[in-house]
């Protein structure tokens, strides 16, 4: 797969900061809750694919639909940016950043 087994990642619902499909998905789950979630070409990395930039990754050819097995370990309150203090501002604008740098490596300037 595309993220091992033991990679946890972090998403704030809205941003697209992953896949539409799994975004959509995440919604209706709760803390503790399992799920495979299928995602059709369209709503996983489309007509692009996903090239392997990095050593381990899995080429994903265009138009291929992706299966995903997530745990929800935790929700949270988003706070607008504005609202936010110094020090989480900066903790999200690292997160942003990170993402931000991934999605260069992939070649994903759709984010």
């Amino acid at each position: 797969g595309i993220f091992s087994p033991e990679r946890r990642a972090w998403s704030k619902i809205g941003d697209g900061d992953v896949v539409p499909g799994l975004e959509l998905a995440l919604r209706h789950l709760r803390v503790g809750e399992k799920a495979k979630i299928r995602c059709g070409h369209r709503f996983a990395f489309g007509a692009a694919g996903r090239p392997a930039a990095k050593p381990g990754d899995v080429l994903l050819p265009p138009d291929t639909e992706v299966l995903f097995e997530v745990e929800v370990l935790s929700l949270g309150s988003a706070l607008p940016v504005g609202s936010m203090g110094a020090a989480d501002r900066l903790e999200e604008a690292e997160r942003k950043r990170a993402i931000g740098n991934e999605a260069f490596v992939y070649a994903d300037f759709d984010r």
